[in-house]
């Protein structure tokens, strides 16, 4: 666009806060006009305005927290503390049930594999581990069977229900199986995964279930509430033995793009997550995900959410 000055460099004088706003105003001018028109699918999932300017002044007001200081800003880890346990009592977690607040559905992703794998190599001794996914997994699973080194055996749907085909995920088991996939629901067809009978065989074979309700986590929680009947609320129920869910708050959570949540079962199972280094000359070094430094003002605009 020859209408915008693009900086490619440090300016050699800075430019004025009125200036700056100008050049932000034309930056943002050339974003998609269609965005909360309802024509968009995937990218951007809006509140009413109050509780975007809610969440907006709850972010401006935590700015320059960083999270990997729970000691120099207690507020931000008890508010993330508090997300958790309220997503977590949102889909009637059993006691002992934990998670840890994520940048977003991707990284919720990559950590719970990095758990199942880690959780398979020490009580089960696999050393090869795969996940036994449907075809319609996010792409994000791609992602951690790269990060991790962990095979991905993506089975098919049934052609009736687009549902994964819950035989075809058995016949992919094998003695390096570390955990089963379903969605509630799938990113293409929008349709739930038969949880109930994944959490069958997970219990038959011994393995972990992960269930992503990144996409539908707050829409199916509160299902009987808006009068559709429990069933799919049910599925989330903690049946049999599902050993993670994940959910994006930044979603129809409403929250300010960059919080999603990552819930396990177990505390022993969410161990597996965590990263701590006691021996580094700079000190004690811990963090439960990808990042090291994060913004607290995202956790206290999805808190505020």
């Amino acid at each position: 666009d020859k209408s915008l000055t693009h900086y490619t460099q440090l300016p050699a004088r800075g430019l004025s806060t009125e200036d700056v706003m100008t050049e932000l105003k034309k930056y943002k001018s050339r974003d998609s006009s269609d965005i909360g028109e309802g024509k968009v699918s995937g990218a951007v999932y809006s509140g009413e305005g109050e509780v975007k300017e809610l969440s907006a002044e709850a972010v401006k007001m935590f700015i320059l927290t960083n999270a990997l200081h729970p000691t120099l800003f207690e507020s931000t880890r008890s508010m993330e503390a508090e997300v958790i346990s309220m997503v977590l009592h949102m889909f009637n977690a059993p006691s002992g049930a934990g998670g840890v607040l994520t940048s977003g559905g991707s990284e919720s992703l990559l950590m719970a594999f990095k758990s199942y794998r880690d959780w398979g190599r020490d009580v089960k001794g696999i050393t090869r581990p795969n996940v036994v996914v449907p075809i319609t997994a996010h792409a994000a699973v791609d992602k951690a069977s790269q990060f991790f080194n962990i095979q991905l055996r993506k089975v098919p749907l049934d052609p009736k229900t687009f549902k994964v085909d819950v035989r075809a995920v058995e016949r992919a088991i094998d003695r390096n199986t570390v955990a089963l996939f379903g969605s509630l629901p799938n990113y293409p067809h929008g349709i739930c995964d038969p949880i109930p009978a994944l959490g069958a065989l997970a219990k038959k074979y011994g393995v972990g279930l992960h269930v992503d309700a990144c996409l539908g986590g707050f829409v199916v929680a509160f299902m009987e509430k808006a009068g559709f009947g429990d069933d799919l609320k049910k599925d989330l129920g903690w049946l049999f033995v599902i050993t993670g869910i994940s959910c994006d708050t930044h979603k129809y959570g409403f929250a300010p793009k960059g919080t999603s949540t990552i819930l396990y079962r177990t505390a022993e199972l969410r161990r597996y997550q965590y990263s701590v280094e006691t021996g580094w000359p700079g000190g004690l070094y811990a963090s439960h995900g990808v990042a090291g430094s994060r913004p607290g003002a995202l956790i206290a605009g999805c808190w505020a959410s």
